[in-house]
């Protein structure tokens, strides 16, 4: 692991301990709750998982960046789970609570906070980030009201890749008031922390503007990897074109909005809205030709196709298209073959048009 000097002995290995140390946040009178200031794992405690608290938690914690939800508040920090049972205890700030009760009279979808609870396993991976992961077991109620967990009808399987809980109808939205919930499990070899945030959720739109507003991938650039592809007679079998096909992979309809991965060599893209729609569903990441890790942060908009799919001068019902080897493109239809040119002037009418031109429509 990184920065461990510190927590190493003389002989150059991990000292285990054998107790969690607790503090007192009078801010918010969360019970439960570790000190927080670094974190040391032995490769024992590892093993034991959380049965006695052998963990010696402190600071840095973080639970990974969900995609579509933004972190407002952490009522609760990320904390180490010791003991099944125990109580959470927190008052909620008033401005919070205002958020929410807001965004519940107007229905703004734009604007829509709530309260959610995270549970993670903690990976000794050096990044000390933790994955959303529901321990065996899982049972938490507010007072005599159960959690309902995403997805589940009754109580959660061990599962990778879990949604947060929200909470907020269970919360009582009283800056005065004590709010506590308990929080039970099936102790078993992993280690698992728990945070409490007020988050806002972020909109497949407000995702998409987003990535209009960061740069893609240019013209020039997708261009020129046309030219070299279609010189390689390796790659393309000797022959002179190369068919590309405008139907998104996940959605089977044409692309309005080409992108694909950062780390993808291949040409072929995805419509971005109908993979951000699936993600949210169920959130894999995963690039649908290639399979590797395509992460919101990772996604390019690509501007040689997004400039072919929005051009006149294709029929609406058109869905593929070959290269040429000077890297124009060529569209069959009725046996008139017509070759438009990409002119480079193009990219910068995208980039200066209305952010939500290219925004595709709601699917069915």
């Amino acid at each position: 692991m990184a920065n461990n000097n510190k927590n190493q002995n003389t002989s150059g290995s991990y000292q285990p301990v054998s107790s969690v140390e607790s503090t007192q946040l009078p801010s918010n009178h969360q019970t439960n709750v570790v000190t927080q200031d670094a974190i040391r794992f032995s490769m024992n405690a590892l093993n034991g998982g959380n049965r006695n608290g052998v963990i010696h938690f402190q600071s840095n914690l973080k639970f990974k960046k969900l995609t579509f939800y933004e972190v407002i508040h952490e009522v609760i920090k990320p904390t180490l789970l010791t003991m099944s049972g125990e109580p959470f205890e927190f008052h909620l700030l008033p401005q919070d609570i205002s958020l929410v009760v807001l965004c519940c009279d107007t229905l703004d979808k734009q604007n829509y906070f709530q309260f959610q609870i995270r549970i993670g396993k903690i990976v000794d991976d050096g990044t000390l980030l933790i994955t959303d992961y529901l321990p065996p077991g899982l049972d938490i109620k507010f007072c005599i009201l159960p959690c309902v967990f995403p997805s589940y009808n009754s109580l959660p399987p061990q599962t990778e890749a879990t949604q947060p809980i929200n909470c907020t109808n269970l919360l009582v939205l009283n800056p005065s008031v004590l709010n506590m919930f308990f929080i039970k499990w099936t102790p078993d070899q992993n280690n698992y922390a728990l945070t409490l945030c007020l988050v806002k959720q972020i909109t497949v739109d407000i995702l998409i503007r987003r990535l209009q507003e960061r740069e893609g991938r240019s013209l020039e650039e997708t261009q020129e990897d046309i030219i070299r592809m279609l010189a390689n007679p390796d790659l393309v079998k000797c022959k002179s074109v190369y068919s590309f096909s405008f139907l998104c992979p996940l959605g089977k309809k044409r692309m309005e909005i080409p992108a694909k991965s950062i780390h993808c060599d291949h040409l072929q893209c995805f419509d971005v809205k109908i993979f951000l729609l699936m993600n949210e569903k169920k959130s894999t990441w995963k690039c649908p030709i290639c399979d590797i890790s395509c992460l919101y942060d990772e996604i390019q908009i690509q501007y040689f196709f997004l400039s072919i799919v929005t051009s006149p001068k294709l029929d609406g019902d058109c869905t593929n298209i070959e290269f040429t080897l000077d890297g124009s493109w060529i569209v069959n239809e009725n046996n008139k073959t017509e070759i438009m040119s990409i002119t480079l002037s193009t990219e910068k009418e995208l980039m200066n048009s209305d952010e939500d031109k290219y925004t595709i429509n709601e699917l069915e």
